[in-house]
């Protein structure tokens, strides 16, 4: 069983050490970006929302693609079907990248920011009226 004691330090980061059990003690200073992808991590579990970290290599089944995007799976399916998302085949089962998945999901949200600016325009000109 492994001790783990983590102490964050303003101006320092996020120090951790760790005593194995021969109780010896390892301490490591985690770079600035970990400390604040932990932070994230930290914050998203305090508000009840589940953290899952997936490796940037991996291949999605459409389910998990689909959780991953907050979508239902035969939504996924549509998108994949309609040539949105690029996708290959296992014998008769869809995959998806991760990286591929990602960008999919980074130009929706580009577009869905534009849109949401539009229409905040549209309604601030409406206001001066």
């Amino acid at each position: 069983m492994h001790l783990i004691e983590a102490r964050l330090s303003l101006g320092q980061g996020l120090k951790v050490r760790i005593a194995d059990e021969q109780e010896e003690n390892h301490e490591v200073a985690l770079p600035t970006g970990i400390t604040r992808l932990l932070v994230h991590i930290f914050a998203e579990i305090s508000e009840g929302r589940t953290v899952k970290i997936v490796p940037e290599n991996s291949t999605l089944t459409t389910q998990e693609a689909a959780e991953l995007l907050n979508v239902s799976r035969p939504y996924l399916v549509s998108l994949l079907e309609e040539d949105k998302i690029k996708y290959f085949k296992v014998g008769t089962h869809r995959r998806i990248r991760f990286t591929d998945l990602m960008a999919y999901k980074e130009e929706r949200d580009a577009t869905g920011k534009v849109a949401l600016d539009e229409m905040v325009e549209a309604s601030e000109d409406l206001m001066e009226y």
